[in-house]
């Protein structure tokens, strides 16, 4: 795999002393492709029929059964969104091919949970031709990251590394991050990612190069990813819910340290968004796609939120995602972004 150079190693070749000029964190790089997926047409919203609000959070991972037409409108919405901000939006069965989706078309039926292609596929904005493939705790998700998987081959990407079946790695507890030439990974572990996972990680990622150094952040115990607590939106500013974040560990090659989670952000200069809990829970108000650009997705139910982004330099796209959010996810977990120009 051809490997793209650090900040590190481009300075040192042309005497650069700045590091902001080609940042390559992926709320800066904006995406060849996104890829997503709607499971309405494949009959994903059948497994909520007879099914109790109890049984639906505890079997499907939704709060309730989503109303088809006001979730097919919202979607539709969002993704004729990410269309205006000038991205290619690609779908999981467009990639996989009829064949394909005919041979997975049961687990497409039964799982809703298809709707976010961030959690079972990760890709590194400086590995554009690479992937690594998620491993779901929860029963119904287990087949995401195989039928992701033939997406991201079929895309002409590679598998950076194999995580093994023992452990846990869901998309929205990673964000890919650089700052001064170091490529980080900011991780979320608890409910979903374990701490495992991330020793993993530091042991191939950061041995390998690919990865300079992981922020590992531990989540509280209703927190269900990293993303739906923290989002870095820029090169200066972050939303964040800070009692999301009981900890904080920096993995690098030979070291692990114990940091404060908005300490390491105000070090850097980046400026915190407060996100309100509910907000964050219900409304989903950290969990922001961004688009490269300084264009960025989020819902518009959070009046806060959107009053506090309304203060920066950034273009904001709000949706409405009151019928998509019973999923408990937002326009990040919708997204996958493709960084290769194959």
């Amino acid at each position: 795999m051809n490997k793209i150079k650090s900040l590190a190693e481009i300075d040192t070749e042309n005497n650069i002393t700045h590091f902001d000029c080609f940042n390559q964190s992926e709320h800066s790089v904006r995406p060849n492709k996104v890829l997503i997926h709607n499971p309405l047409p494949y009959g994903g919203f059948k497994c909520f029929d007879h099914k109790h609000n109890d049984d639906i959070q505890k079997d499907i991972l939704f709060r309730s059964k989503p109303d088809p037409e006001l979730f097919s409108e919202q979607y539709n919405a969002f993704v004729s969104t990410l269309e205006n901000t000038g991205l290619e939006v690609i779908s999981l069965s467009e990639i996989l091919g009829h064949d394909m989706v005919m041979k997975f078309v049961e687990e497409f039926s039964i799982n809703p949970n298809f709707v976010y292609t961030r959690d079972a596929l990760i890709t590194l904005p400086w590995e554009p031709e690479g992937y690594i493939r998620g491993s779901m705790q929860k029963l119904i998700r287990q087949t995401e990251p195989i039928v992701m998987e033939i997406a991201a081959k079929n895309l002409g990407l590679r598998p950076i590394i194999k995580v093994p079946e023992h452990l846990f790695l869901e998309g929205g507890d990673v964000i890919p991050f650089e700052f001064n030439g170091k490529r980080m990974l900011l991780m979320g572990f608890g409910r979903r990612t374990t701490l495992d996972t991330i020793f993993y990680l530091k042991d191939t990622l950061i041995q390998d190069g690919i990865v300079d150094e992981i922020i590992g952040f531990s989540l509280a115990s209703w927190r269900i990813n990293l993303d739906g607590g923290c989002v870095p939106i820029s090169n200066n500013l972050v939303i964040m819910h800070e009692s999301s974040l009981l900890s904080a560990y920096r993995f690098t090659k030979t070291d692990q340290t114990q940091i404060e989670p908005k300490s390491f952000f105000e070090e850097m200069g980046y400026q915190i968004l407060a996100a309100e809990q509910h907000e964050t829970i219900f409304k989903q108000a950290c969990n922001i796609f961004c688009c490269g650009e300084k264009k960025i997705i989020c819902y518009n139910m959070s009046q806060t939120t959107l009053a506090q982004l309304g203060e920066t330099d950034l273009n904001i796209y709000p949706i409405d995602g009151s019928e998509l959010v019973i999923g408990t996810g937002g326009p990040r977990c919708m997204t996958r972004p493709i960084y290769t120009h194959g």
